[in-house]
C-alpha cells in the first residue's frame, strides 16, 4: 500500500539548486499553492471522511431501528391474528352456547305448552263433567219439586175430599 502524503510532507520538501534549475521562487510559490490546495482537500477529505462515518453509524442506528421495527410489525401481525383467532373461537363458542339454550329454551316451552294444553283439556273435562253433573242434579231437584209440587196438591184436594174445610193460603184471599 502506497503511503498517503500529508500536507507538512509537501512543506518538508526542499529541491536541490542546480546552475541550470527552475526559478526556485517560482518553484517555492508553487509547492506552497499546492500545499495550499492540498491542505484544503486534505482537510475536506477529513471532513468527508468523518461525515461518512458519522452516517455509516447513523445508517447503522437507523438499520437497527428499521429491524427493531420490522420486528414489532411481524410480532404486531401475529399478535393480530392470534387476537382473531381467539376472537373467532370465542364467537364460535358464544354462538354455540347460545344455540344450546335457545334449543333448551325451546324444548322447555314446548314442555310447558304441552302441560298447559294438556291442563285445559283436563279442565274442560272438568268443566264438562260439572255441567253434566249439574244439570243431573237440577234435574234430579226439578223432579224432587215436582213431586213435591205433586205432593201437595194431592193434600190440598184432600180435605175437600174427606169434605172437611179448605185452608186458604195467604196469596189467595
Amino acid at each position: 500500500m502506497e503511503e498517503i502524503i500529508t500536507p507538512s510532507d509537501i512543506s518538508r520538501v526542499k529541491f536541490r539548486i542546480s546552475w541550470i534549475g527552475y526559478n526556485t521562487r517560482e518553484v517555492d510559490e508553487f509547492i506552497e499553492q499546492i500545499q495550499r490546495e492540498y491542505t484544503r482537500l486534505w482537510k475536506e477529505n477529513k471532513e468527508l471522511a468523518n461525515q461518512v462515518e458519522f452516517l455509516r453509524k447513523e445508517l447503522e442506528t437507523y438499520r437497527k431501528m428499521e429491524n427493531i421495527i420490522n420486528e414489532s410489525v411481524i410480532t404486531s401481525k401475529k399478535l393480530a391474528e392470534e387476537i382473531k383467532h381467539q376472537a373467532k373461537n370465542e364467537a364460535e363458542y358464544i354462538i354455540s352456547k347460545a344455540t344450546k339454550e335457545a334449543e333448551e329454551i325451546r324444548i322447555n316451552v314446548q314442555k310447558n305448552i304441552s302441560n298447559l294444553i294438556q291442563q285445559i283439556n283436563t279442565l274442560k273435562e272438568i268443566r264438562n263433567d260439572m255441567i253434566i253433573e249439574t244439570k243431573n242434579y237440577l234435574t234430579l231437584l226439578i223432579n224432587k219439586l215436582d213431586h213435591i209440587e205433586k205432593t201437595f196438591n194431592e193434600r190440598d184436594s184432600l180435605p175437600v175430599f174427606l169434605g172437611l174445610p179448605v185452608l186458604k193460603r195467604k196469596n189467595e184471599s
